[in-house]
């Protein structure tokens, strides 16, 4: 989650390849009543723009049935997030480029 919100793209990389991929959708709880994800705190952050993209093309917000079909629920809880600042919220749509 630390490696996730700091922008460490490579240190998620590792982790994944090392025994952590289903971590990449666990939500940390106690934090706030639902938790945070690896995305939902790199979402909100201009210098992990790079860990968002990574997560979102490693399949975090499909389902893990393996049908590679989107999680809405989990979408509107990685994304949905309101309390981002005005020069986060002017980032979102340079994401995916």
């Amino acid at each position: 989650l630390l490696a996730a919100f700091y922008g460490h793209t490579e240190d998620c990389k590792w982790l994944f390849e090392h025994g952590a991929a289903k971590d990449i959708k666990r939500r940390l709880e106690g934090v706030h009543e639902d938790g945070h994800t690896p995305l939902s705190v790199a979402f909100g952050q201009s210098r992990a723009r790079d860990v968002s993209r990574w997560l979102i093309l490693s399949g975090v917000l499909c389902k893990d049935e393996g049908t590679g079909h989107l999680d809405i629920d989990l979408m509107k809880h990685s994304l949905g997030q309101t309390d981002l600042d005005d020069d986060s919220a002017r980032e979102r749509p340079e994401l995916l480029k």
